[in-house]
C-alpha cells in the first residue's frame, strides 16, 4: 500500500514538472518572439543607442567594481586584521588589476 501511494506520488510529480518545463519552454519563446520584434524596430546605426549603450555597458562594469575596490583598500590597511606577507602581495596584486580595469573601462567611453 506504502509503495503504491509513493508511486501514485512520483507520478503526479512527473507530471508536473513534464507541466512547468512545458510551460516555461512556452514562456521562452514568446520571450524570444518578442526579442524578436524589438531587435527589429531597433536603428542600430543610431548615435543615441550607441551612447546609451556605453553608458549601460559603462555603469554595469563600474558598479561592482566600487565595493571591490573599497574592500581590497581596507585589506591593505589591515581594517580586518593583519596579513601575512603573501596575502598582503596577492591583495596588491588585485588592486592593481582594478586600476588597470578602471583605466581601460574609462577609454571605453
Amino acid at each position: 500500500m506504502l509503495l503504491k501511494k509513493i508511486l501514485e506520488r512520483e507520478k503526479a510529480a512527473h507530471k508536473s514538472n513534464k507541466y512547468n518545463i512545458e510551460h516555461r519552454i512556452k514562456d521562452l519563446e514568446q520571450v524570444s518572439i518578442t526579442a524578436k520584434k524589438i531587435i527589429k524596430d531597433v536603428d542600430f546605426d543610431s548615435p543615441t543607442l550607441s551612447k546609451d549603450l556605453l553608458n549601460q555597458i559603462h555603469h554595469n562594469l563600474k558598479t561592482p567594481l566600487t565595493p571591490i575596490k573599497g574592500y581590497t583598500d581596507m585589506l591593505l590597511l589591515e581594517k580586518f586584521g593583519n596579513l601575512n606577507e603573501t596575502q598582503k602581495q596577492k591583495i596588491l596584486q588585485i588592486s592593481v588589476n582594478i586600476k588597470q580595469l578602471e583605466k581601460n573601462i574609462e577609454k571605453f567611453l
